[in-house]
């Protein structure tokens, strides 16, 4: 009998372990947002090529840019992605960018 209520406990703290976890995991996920202001990117076509590159970095959720502004602000999963990563990616595809 002792030995049932302990491995009952055991499991029910595993089991609220494991879905806490999992709420942790997801409220940090949505927390990643990074602003840049976009040097180069005044082009006719710079709205598309900036979207291929975005959208070829693992880990992006969502982003938005706006042309009138030259401003991209960009949500990612920080389980997965840095922001350090992410500014290392726009530049190694020629973007001259500058974090707000």
């Amino acid at each position: 009998m002792k030995k049932a209520l302990i491995t009952l406990g055991l499991t029910a703290a595993a089991l609220t372990a494991i879905i806490w976890g999992e709420q942790l995991m997801e409220t940090s996920a949505n927390e990643g947002r990074v602003s840049y202001t976009i040097e180069n990117a005044q082009c006719d076509n710079c709205a598309n090529e900036l979207s291929v590159a975005i959208e070829n970095i693992l880990g992006i959720e969502a982003y938005t840019y706006n042309d009138e502004k030259n401003t991209l602000t960009i949500d990612y999963n920080p389980t997965v992605m840095e922001t350090e990563w992410i500014t290392e990616s726009l530049m190694a595809n020629g973007y001259r960018i500058e974090e707000q």
